[in-house]
């Protein structure tokens, strides 16, 4: 996974669970690596919540101009982790360039469909695939 974003974009759910998760102090220094890096960009949560944290900023209305000023302002990719809801929002607001979709080797039988009623047919080009080791399938299209 490349740091090189310098904006994180994520849903409350996932800022919840990850938006200040540390590692133990016995974790090992790779992961504290990736941790540090996670944690040294700004981070934006997109929730119904109105809420103040010094780690983060919360949006809860004009998602889509907020989003094109944070994307006005330059620099890297920026990192979408959110879950479904998150994700139909933005699609539904045309604010996502690069999909990148992981495809793991479980069968849960059961959750949230990715793309849960679409307005329109979405026109994706695949650009590029990874297959790692632990069997995850990662898919890389251009919207």
């Amino acid at each position: 996974m490349s740091f090189q974003n310098r904006h994180y974009f994520l849903g409350r759910v996932s800022y919840d669970a990850w938006g200040n998760y540390q590692p133990e102090d016995n974790t090992d220094p790779e992961e504290q690596k990736v941790w540090e890096a996670v944690h040294s960009k700004n981070k934006f949560v997109f929730s119904s919540q109105n809420r103040e944290d010094e780690n983060a900023v919360f949006i809860n209305s004009d998602i889509a101009q907020k989003v094109s000023e944070i994307k006005n302002q330059g620099g890297k990719d920026i990192w979408l982790y959110g879950g479904a809801s998150l994700i139909k929002t933005f699609i539904q607001l045309n604010l996502i360039d690069t999909y990148r979709i992981s495809v793991h080797p479980i069968a849960l039988g059961k959750g949230k469909p990715l793309f849960e009623d679409l307005k329109e047919r979405l026109n994706l080009k695949l650009i590029k695939t990874n297959i790692f080791k632990s069997g995850v399938v990662q898919l890389i299209y251009e919207a």
